[in-house]
């Protein structure tokens, strides 16, 4: 109870802060980055949208005062909450992917460091524009860039994200850009930082900093990166930090949020433990007393992410990788005499490792391996067919006998980057055939899309008891011949008969439309007391329960009706009978591990998300439920944030698939590095990008990582 009440608060005093309304539209973001990598980021908390049409960013260059105006688009609208991006038409993917507007050359976003931009807006149609917020002096000439924060040249090959206690524009740029971080507006990040971009957090800082990552950058020097710029003092007191084992620190250096510890000679490999105490950030917010992060001597790995190598696979393609994963399909069971097994890690996304002479060591699903080696791309002929792999692998047994990730629900129209990635197919087969090639090939029909399994007879699997009709669950990794997914699989539990009906004669339509309710029916002929439906959707704590009720024409069969609900949300359900004295369950038998479910089809561009309003222990085991939706064929990116705005994980990336446009996702409360996050609130913030047109739809809710009070 205590736990619940403390997190109460805690949702009640962050949705207070985070849903706080200011007056007017500001700038957020500014990145002045490499080459053409440059963006502008407008801020909408005003609790209202607002129309772009009385709006318009002017423009000067060199100080030569206002010498441009940039208007926005017909139609072009901030909806409360969020904000809107422009940059430039060669600006990296993630501001690509992240803007409303991108712009060819000359526009308002190919600036350099000394040229100022402000945000106006006239009235009632009217040709008067009123300066709202600047960046800059449009009538001087700084050289290379103004001072932030006390920073040199920060406009200048950096990125300045607006604090988020700021509540309005101003057009004092000296007030704005301050002459310390405490006094600043800004926080100044390092060039090509992107991380903040396509959202902005606003509210009071309440929020202590947090440990992010920790990483030797030599044999005597350590980075630690924080969640939020820090206080000078208390940061680069040596004596706030320790190691374990044991090294001497001489000396600490802050740059904006990151510190660099000066240490004693490092062990290669060795792991080592940092605890901070008493650092502050610029709001006076202590850090977390014993907070503690590990990282591992110089000359330790450093693991790559299967989700990056696939997303990104011409940037990493004959490039050396080293990663972290869990066996999906052992070695030895799809290419005997070579080296062939799939390996998955905690971004979602798994990849083969292949090589044409076999290891020494056989490894078995399950195992959690280390590989280091090249990724390479098998090309079929025509270069028709291909598979992800590393080849030249050195691969390090770490443990045994863990678990297997989660399915990603296959529907035969994915795109190539799940190549590799463990999934699930549910479907009636349409044909079998057995190869000469050697190979076993059960063709299901997914949602009316054709989708092959494969089991190779090095498998050793016997799966010919299904035939054309069977309804089944297979399982495997997705693989593409002729660019088309498919699913390799290696072992004889992977495939079954797929039970729809948990409850043979359970009698219900699924809803068509939003809003419609379910009426359930439950034949029970034998002797009870009472019949109770319990139902959920993402978004409940606990099962609401209804106790089912007979009709006089009916007297056998049970009857209740499930409220409607919106489109993108998934309904979960059980049933439980009682005997005559309602003390034992009689049904089902494994109660309550027996459920159904039916969905709410979503077929517009939103950004739906379903997040349960609890807290959960990622220490103890527990993992978070994740319930996003989009129409299908929307990219759909999920990312958390602790409470400052510092990303800390991009768990999904992906195309949506299927018809009900529903994804769901089971966060285990790690970071992008594996490491369980520390206690406290986070920020769920999904981002829908429409296919056809790029328009943006983004939500956000609350996360508590909380543990039991002793």
């Amino acid at each position: 109870m205590k736990l619940k009440i403390i997190f109460i608060i805690l949702v009640l005093f962050f949705c207070s802060y985070l849903f706080a309304e200011i007056e007017e539209l500001f700038f957020s973001e500014y990145i002045e980055g490499s080459s053409n990598n440059k963006a502008l980021e407008i801020y909408n908390g005003t609790g209202a949208d607002v129309d772009l049409a009385d709006y318009r960013i002017n423009q000067s260059v060199d100080g030569g005062g206002w010498q441009y105006q940039h208007y926005f688009p017909t139609g072009a609208t901030i909806t409360d909450g969020d904000v809107w991006v422009i940059t430039t038409n060669q600006a990296d993917a993630i501001l690509q992917n992240a803007a409303d507007e991108i712009l060819p050359f000359p526009s308002v976003v190919h600036f350099n460091g000394d040229d100022a931009r402000g945000l106006e807006k006239t009235t009632d149609g009217s040709e008067t524009w009123t300066l709202l917020d600047v960046i800059g002096v449009p009538g001087e000439d700084p050289g290379d860039g103004w001072a932030v924060a006390g920073v040199n040249n920060a406009t200048k090959e950096h990125t300045l994200v607006r604090k988020s206690t700021v509540e309005a524009p101003t057009t004092d740029w000296a007030l704005s850009a301050g002459t310390n971080p405490s006094e600043s507006q800004w926080e100044v990040y390092d060039q090509n930082t992107f991380d903040y971009i396509g959202f902005h957090i606003f509210g009071a800082d309440i929020i202590p900093p947090t440990l992010n990552s920790a990483v030797a950058l030599s044999s005597s020097s350590v980075e630690i990166t924080f969640s939020e710029p820090l206080d000078e003092t208390t940061s680069e007191n040596t004596g706030n930090y320790s190691i374990n084992p044991f090294l001497d620190i001489s000396s600490a250096s802050l740059a904006t949020n990151k510190v660099i510890l000066t240490t004693s000679e490092q062990t290669e490999a060795e792991n080592y433990t940092i605890t901070v105490n008493n650092v502050e950030d610029l709001a006076g917010n202590p850090i977390e007393a014993g907070s503690s992060i590990d990282f591992t001597g110089y000359g330790g790995t450093q693991y790559d992410l299967i989700a990056d190598i696939q997303n990104n696979l011409d940037d990493y393609l004959a490039q050396e990788v080293t990663v972290r994963a869990v066996v999906t399909i052992g070695d030895g069971l799809l290419y005997a005499g070579k080296t062939q097994f799939y390996i998955q890690d905690e971004s979602g996304r798994g990849i083969q490792i292949f090589d044409h002479t076999p290891l020494a060591t056989t490894y078995v699903r399950g195992d959690l391996v280390k590989v280091t080696g090249i990724v390479g791309l098998y090309t079929g002929t025509e270069n028709k067919y291909y598979d992800v792999q590393i080849t030249e692998s050195e691969v390090t047994l770490i443990s045994q006998g863990e678990e297997l990730p989660e399915p990603y629900e296959a529907t035969g129209s994915e795109d190539f980057t799940m190549n590799g990635t463990w999934a699930s197919a549910t479907g009636e087969i349409v044909d079998i055939w057995d190869s000469i090639y050697g190979f076993y090939q059960i063709v299901v029909s997914v949602n009316g899309v054709e989708m092959d399994l494969q089991f190779w007879d090095s498998t050793g699997a016997n799966v010919e008891e299904y035939v054309v009709g069977d309804e089944i669950t297979a399982h495997g990794v997705i693989a593409f011949y002729e660019d088309i997914p498919q699913l390799s699989c290696a072992y004889e539990e992977d495939i079954d008969y797929y039970i729809d009906d948990i409850y043979d004669d359970i009698n219900f339509e699924k809803p068509v439309n939003p809003g419609e309710s379910v009426l359930v029916g439950f034949p029970y002929e034998e002797p009870c007391n009472s019949v109770f439906l319990h139902w959920k959707t993402n978004r409940d704590f606990e099962f609401h329960t209804i106790e089912m009720d007979t009709t006089s024409t009916r007297e056998t069969e049970y009857f209740a009706t499930i409220p409607g609900q919106s489109a993108g949300t998934s309904v979960t359900f059980y049933i439980s009978v009682f005997d005559t004295l309602n003390t034992e369950i009689l049904f089902p038998t494994n109660f309550p591990t027996e459920f159904f479910e039916y969905h709410y089809e979503i077929t517009y561009h939103a950004a739906k998300l379903n997040i349960p309003a609890k807290p959960f222990n990622p220490y103890a085991g527990e993992k978070f439920p994740i319930e996003f939706a989009s129409k299908s064929g929307d990219k759909a990116i999920l990312r958390i944030y602790n409470a400052e705005g510092k990303l800390v994980f991009t768990p999904q990336n992906i195309i949506i698939s299927g018809p009900t446009g529903i994804t769901h996702y089971n966060w285990n409360g790690r970071d992008k590095n594996h490491k369980l996050l520390p206690l406290g609130l986070y920020i769920c913030y999904l981002e829908v990008i429409e296919a056809n047109t790029g328009k943006k739809k983004t939500a956000k809710a609350p996360i508590v990582i909380g543990a039991p009070l002793k």
